[in-house]
């Protein structure tokens, strides 16, 4: 198990990850569950971390609102 699970493992895994369009997709579909709820965002999207994905994440939530691909929900606006 220590093979498989390591810190390096899971830094490659991180490093693939973020920025793609897997993590969008799983950013959008949080955001979507959580009506909004930034809360669930970090809950559900792995390896996430507030204070280093906030401004990223808000930006794919942004965009996707403004294009029409997500729900503008009033516990994100507000």
């Amino acid at each position: 198990y220590a093979d498989v699970v390591n810190t390096a493992n899971i830094s490659a895994l991180a490093e693939k990850y973020k920025g793609s369009d897997g993590e969008k997709e799983d950013v959008l579909e949080a955001y979507t569950k959580g009506k909004g709820n930034m809360d669930v965002v970090y809950e559900e999207v792995m390896l996430s971390n507030v204070e280093v994905d906030d401004d990223r994440f808000r930006s794919i939530i942004d965009a996707a609102i403004s294009n029409g691909e997500v729900e503008s929900y009033k516990k994100y606006t507000h």
